[in-house]
């Protein structure tokens, strides 16, 4: 997704151009803040509604999460992910060292007793007879 400043589509529109034939959205920026969205027109843009094909076009590049796709699209949670399994596009996407890190740097600060650390515990341990 490349951003275009209303200066520059002044002088040079084919630019623009140029991004929706390759398939790109651009966001056309004045003053550095954005201005509005430029989407190529598809065959997914003719079938849905805009809103749910940008939120699509957001999500499927990992622009934005699966939430806030979700809430561009106007549709509960369940609703878009059924709309991404239509169009047969991942609902997880992650990258194998990633789950890895993130599972040991938690096991690392846990506070949770290990196995060889736990204190042995037994059945009717202080219980009155």
């Amino acid at each position: 997704m490349g951003a275009i400043s209303v200066e520059e589509l002044v002088r040079r529109p084919a630019r623009l151009i140029e991004e929706a034939e390759s398939g790109q959205v651009a966001v056309v920026t004045k003053d550095g803040r954005p201005l509005f969205l430029a989407v190529p027109y598809d065959e997914r843009l003719a079938k849905e509604e805009v809103h749910v094909v940008v939120a699509v076009y957001l999500y499927e590049r990992g622009v934005v999460s699966l939430g806030r796709a979700s809430k561009i699209a106007g549709l509960p949670l369940g609703d878009f992910i059924g709309r991404l399994g239509a169009l047969k596009l991942p609902v997880v996407r992650y990258s194998p060292r990633r789950p890895i890190s993130r599972a040991r740097r938690i096991l690392l600060n846990s506070s949770w007793p290990t196995r060889e650390h736990a204190e042995p515990s037994f059945v009717g341990e202080g219980c009155a007879e």
